[in-house]
């Protein structure tokens, strides 16, 4: 029952595997020597979702149960082989002795010089060491790859690209309905914002990760973005519902086209009550 899934990861685990082998090595170089790709990997279902920021903290950006990844588009440079060992210095040669001195008086005849002593020989120089191994070729071109809707990765080409497969993954957990409510942000007296971004309902073996929409409330439809159901882990199948959106403004009147909750007005302008609007999902996940 297990078997596809397993051998899916194990794939993805063995790729993984070179990548972090070569986030160490790159982490001593500076970002302005090599281009650097950031993802999340997400350790339960083997998908591999890039990053595309350069910011410090795009580790944040990695949700629950996924684990950040760096890696540079080129090999790692192997290592370099030990240095051969310094040959031994020959030994000193001997100082011949010393000419005696003639007698005092009339100049005697130069007293013979000494000889000079032979030097020694130098040692002979070590062998050179031999060249370290040639580093494996990094992972490259991965930027910008992604599967289609519905389809996940389950390793990498021999040319260095993703795999996708559309098996939807055998359901590990318990039918469940989850649930979320998010509040909007006022911009100002005549404007409210949704706030966008992830969240991952649910527990970390069993849940459900959703895109909330962002920008203003007025915004109807396919005109701004909406909610969207983004991952799974656990379940084969989760259904998405979007409730109508509570407008907290005078007479405005609620929508939800093309999953995208609005509002007809975002005023907020009273002198002692600010209120805001709010959205809510519910998800089906089994």
């Amino acid at each position: 029952m297990f078997t596809a899934q397993w051998r899916s990861l194990a794939v993805a685990a063995s790729a993984m595997a070179m990548i972090f082998a070569g986030v160490g090595s790159f982490a001593m170089q500076d970002a302005g020597e090599t281009e650097l790709i950031h993802a999340c990997y997400h350790k339960n279902q083997g998908q591999l979702r890039f990053i595309d920021s350069q910011d410090e903290n795009w580790q944040d950006q990695c949700r629950p149960p996924e684990l950040p990844v760096t890696w540079n588009q080129q090999g790692i440079q192997g290592e370099t082989g030990p240095q051969g060992p310094q040959g031994e210095m020959g030994p000193q040669g001997e100082t011949g002795p010393q000419g005696e001195t003639g007698p005092q008086g009339e100049t005697g005849a130069t007293g013979p010089q000494g000889e000079q002593g032979i030097q020694g020989e130098t040692g002979a120089q070590g062998e050179q060491g031999p060249a370290g191994p040639q580093g494996a070729d990094g992972v490259s071109g991965l930027a910008g790859q992604s599967c289609d809707a519905g389809a996940y990765v389950t390793g990498f080409a021999d040319d260095g690209t993703i795999v996708c497969s559309d098996v939807t993954p055998v359901p590990t957990c318990s039918a469940t309905t989850l649930g979320h409510t998010m509040s909007a942000s006022k911009v100002n007296d005549f404007d409210q914002t949704w706030r966008g971004g992830t969240v991952t309902l649910g527990t970390p073996e069993c849940n459900v990760t959703v895109q909330r929409p962002s920008g203003s409330i007025l915004v109807i439809g396919t005109l701004g973005n909406a909610w969207e159901i983004t991952g799974k882990t656990g379940f084969g199948n989760a259904v998405l519902t979007v409730n109508m959106p509570s407008c907290k403004s005078p007479a405005a009147i609620p929508n939800v086209t093309a999953n995208r909750p609005s509002c007809s007005s975002a005023f907020t302008g009273f002198p002692f009550f600010s209120p805001v609007s709010t959205a809510s999902i519910s998800v089906a996940a089994n």
